[in-house]
């Protein structure tokens, strides 16, 4: 257009610093994106290498190679994947195994370390969502499953023993030979076995018993074992219990009071601190103290946040969750101290 005038501008990015959601766009700096998908920005450099791939598993004897899941039998998908640690004491390896819960409720067992087929459990069904611990029991390495409709069963390679007395648990943590377990109904109480006998859930000072809280901190949703001791999570707070020895000798105490709700199924130990989403955004707890994370990355996350789900893996921090642009689940990756 005649008498318009056009000005050039050279920007220099030194790096890439990431995503911040927070930050009026008019006032971000170029070194931050305000919506950014399926790139990292590790070492400062804009990366396309995140995404999604099928699932590998390592190879004991060799590092340097790796395997491919075995394929599930027709018309069965994953539902659920339990790590099971399991030492062979005969042959001194690991003999690990992974199992998966199918969407049919039937199990299956595969080699984690070497190529196989995946072999179906008998004798176990659920049709509910499901949560696993490992134990051992009597010398012997064995994986527990509980579903949160009911039914708690012990495998231990070979066979499944169901217990008969378990409460019905929604998620458990292994402390100091005991089972700390969440559980359905009774939605402010935490229950734990007996100790060095996951199959006695018997309530006596001697056996196993299990803990009322009748406060206003909300449900009991998730008891997890970090540093010595069991942290039990509310929908608005974090008990801490001591738990050694005798029950005469347990203590409790409250470390953490929430303004907003705690999702269970993003809570997450992260090595040295536990890592959680709530509806304000992401914490990090180090057994004694609470502070906000990732602040930049708080609005990426929908309003909805009941199906979030978190992970920590090998040093990365993952988490699943509706995101607003794209209101579908998409992943939140970190290999960073958040």
């Amino acid at each position: 257009m005649k008498g318009s005038t056009t000005r050039r501008v050279r920007l220099k990015i030194s790096e890439f610093k990431g995503t911040d959601t927070t930050t009026e766009k008019k006032l971000l700096s170029p070194e931050y994106s305000p919506d950014t998908y399926n790139f990292t920005f590790t070492g400062g450099a804009l990366k396309a290498e995140i995404g999604v791939d099928v699932a590998m598993l390592g190879i004991l004897t060799d590092k340097n190679f790796w395997h491919y899941l075995p394929e599930l039998p027709e018309g069965e998908s994953v539902a659920n994947l339990h790590f099971y640690r399991k030492y062979d004491f005969t042959n001194k390896k690991r003999d690990d195994k992974i199992v998966v819960k199918g969407s049919s409720g039937n199990y299956y067992v595969a080699p984690f370390w070497e190529t196989g087929t995946f072999e179906k459990i008998p004798n176990i069904f659920v049709s509910s969502l499901d949560s696993s611990v490992n134990y051992r029991y009597n010398g012997n390495d064995v994986l527990i499953i509980a579903g949160t409709g009911g039914g708690v069963y012990i495998y231990d390679g070979t066979k499944i023993t169901y217990v008969k007395n378990a409460p019905t648990i929604t998620s458990m943590c292994v402390h100091y030979e005991r089972i700390y377990a969440t559980v359905s109904g009774e939605a402010n109480s935490l229950w734990f076995s007996d100790d060095f006998n996951p199959v006695n859930w018997n309530a006596s000072l001697t056996e196993g018993g299990f803990i009322n809280f009748d406060d206003d901190g909300g449900r009991v949703i998730k008891a997890v074992s970090f540093l010595d001791h069991v942290y039990v999570f509310r929908d608005y707070g974090i008990v801490r219990l001591t738990a050694y020895g005798s029950q005469e000798n347990y203590t409790v105490s409250k470390v953490y009071v929430s303004a907003s709700r705690i999702l269970p199924d993003t809570i997450a130990c992260c090595g040295d601190r536990i890592i959680f989403l709530t509806d304000e955004g992401l914490f990090s707890f180090n057994g004694y103290t609470m502070t906000m994370i990732a602040k930049e990355i708080t609005n990426l996350f929908h309003r909805d946040r009941s199906a979030a789900k978190g992970a920590y893996v090998r040093a990365i921090t993952i988490f699943a969750a509706d995101f607003v642009r794209t209101r579908a689940r998409c992943f939140a990756r970190s290999n960073r101290d958040l």
